[in-house]
């Protein structure tokens, strides 16, 4: 199912004047986290005191490890957000069924959706890096309550600043099955969504992620 060519564009915007992607406009990855982009150190700059929360969600796992072991995590986690990157129309595509956010947007607030992927062998293309084993929605609930804190203040944060034209933004987490690294994105539904198809979300994330159908 393909989005709105408008609604694509949504998804790649500067994280914190949320000017669009567009010819002749360079993006910059925080170099921290390496989630969100922006269009100018002036932007990054300024998004800092709101950002760090989000950064430091990402960035911490490895921090405390072995060198070995600290830099399997980041391999893992650069694969992961390197294909989350390739794939989010689809996760924002899944994501806003399978939290029913057409009908209730405020679901995002209690719950996010988790997706539980394994490394295919011998793939060196971004969006072809993982396959699908599972995917659930969980409760923040579910989760220690540190942590159910943290990104529930990140995503309040998120919706605070999100683009024009936005409903609301949700957390996606992709979590490597046999390491159990994990990547967390918010992810923003606009108001163009196609809401009203109806669609078995997990068959919709095997089919495009394990087939490597870019939106």
């Amino acid at each position: 199912m393909s989005q709105p060519t408008s609604w694509r564009k949504e998804l790649t915007q500067c994280q914190y004047c949320w000017k669009r992607k567009a010819p002749g406009v360079t993006f910059h990855r925080c170099s921290g986290c390496k989630v969100d982009i922006y269009c100018g150190t002036e932007c990054q700059r300024a998004a800092w005191p709101s950002h760090k929360a989000k950064c430091k969600l990402n960035s911490r796992p490895s921090a405390m490890l072995p060198h070995d072991v600290a830099q399997l995590v980041e391999y893992k986690q650069k694969t992961l957000r390197a294909f989350t990157s390739k794939h989010r129309p689809a996760l924002c595509e899944a994501g806003t069924r399978a939290l029913d956010l057409g009908r209730s947007p405020r679901n995002a607030e209690h719950h996010f959706l988790r997706i539980r992927v394994r490394q295919r062998p011998g793939a060196q293309l971004a969006h072809l890096l993982y396959t699908v084993e599972d995917a659930e929605v969980v409760a923040y609930a579910d989760l220690p309550a540190a942590q159910a804190t943290e990104m529930q203040g990140v995503l309040r944060e998120a919706n605070r600043t999100r683009g024009e034209g936005m409903d609301g933004t949700f957390f996606v987490m992709l979590l490597d099955v046999v390491t159990n690294v994990c990547n967390i994105a918010p992810v923003s539904f606009g108001k163009s969504a196609t809401y009203s198809v109806p669609m078995p979300y997990k068959e919709f994330l095997v089919e495009h992620l394990d087939g490597g159908i870019v939106l």
